[in-house]
């Protein structure tokens, strides 16, 4: 709240869109870090994309305080621009669901998927008080 007049829910959806990279070709390693998070984040699911195809396959991770969230990484299939469709859709691990106010989240590039261009990632969830 404060002087600037704006009232927050923090129990609404709120969707955090993450460029992982420029629109050149998708760089391997952490890609964007958000050094401190502002509100504790209920995921609810998290869409990938890209802007140009690769020739090989994309994996992505999610880092909490340098913990993957995942069981199984986010991949994007050859030919595809996004995760929606994967023949092996990602996995959150037990209890990866919930970031905390004050984590650092980073996006990692594990595999570039050779020619991808410009990396995105949605986290499509709820803040919470």
């Amino acid at each position: 709240m404060g002087n600037s007049g704006v009232n927050i829910n923090l129990s609404q959806q709120g969707d955090l869109i993450i460029p992982i990279s420029s629109q050149s070709d998708l760089p391997v390693g952490i890609g964007f870090t958000i050094p401190y998070m502002l509100y504790d984040y209920q995921i609810l699911d998290i869409i990938a994309a890209l802007t140009g195809v690769g020739i090989a396959e994309v994996d992505l991770d999610i880092l909490v305080n340098t913990v993957s969230i995942f069981a199984k990484t986010i991949t994007i299939d050859i030919g595809d621009n996004n995760n929606t469709t994967a023949a092996t859709p990602y996995v959150l691990a037990a209890g990866a669901g919930i970031i905390n106010k004050g984590d650092k989240v980073e996006f990692e590039v594990i595999a570039n998927g050779t020619d991808a261009k410009g990396g995105l990632v949605t986290l499509m969830g709820n803040l919470l008080s």
